[in-house]
């Protein structure tokens, strides 16, 4: 009878580490992400993003254009802003280029706010098409942001991070 005891004892603390380290591992495996959509500002189909590491400030970003394209890149927060191309216009303030302040005005802010950007990223697909994005607003805390987008097509985009409501 001491040796049953003393056997399920023995079984009992090997399950004891085996659901410890399963615990253990599940955790580890799990990934961080924070989900975010870009609506189209013309014809208001959804990318779907995910910014992973969010509380860290920096990380991985993966999307699925509405085609099924997938799209891979980074972002980080308090990052300098991304040029576009294309823009002619002149200067509106000294030391601020052109493309950061049609980013902003397309934001909402106004011309003489020079409200820069938080964080931006950008993703790209294998044949080449890229979409940068800027972050105005993030709260790391709760997953929650809004930010504006473009794509290499030309096409705007808003940003929405966080679970949809």
């Amino acid at each position: 009878m001491i040796f049953r005891h003393t056997g399920m004892a023995v079984k009992s603390t090997v399950f004891g580490i085996f659901c410890l380290c399963a615990l253990l591992l599940a955790g580890c495996s799990s990934v961080p992400k924070t989900p975010a959509r870009l609506y189209d500002l013309d014809n208001g189909q959804v990318v779907k993003i995910e910014l992973y590491h969010l509380r860290n400030g920096h990380g991985r970003v993966t999307g699925i254009m509405p085609d099924g394209k997938v799209l891979e890149g980074k972002y980080a927060l308090n990052s300098p802003p991304l040029q576009t191309s294309g823009n002619n216009d002149t200067r509106s303030n000294a030391g601020q280029a052109t493309a950061d302040t049609i980013w902003a005005i397309r934001y909402g802010y106004t011309r003489g706010s020079q409200q820069p950007p938080i964080g931006s990223g950008s993703v790209t697909d294998k044949s080449g098409y890229t979409m940068h994005f800027v972050l105005y607003s993030i709260d790391t805390a709760t997953g929650y942001g809004t930010g504006l987008g473009e794509d290499s097509n030309g096409a705007w985009y808003r940003l929405h991070v966080g679970k949809q409501d």
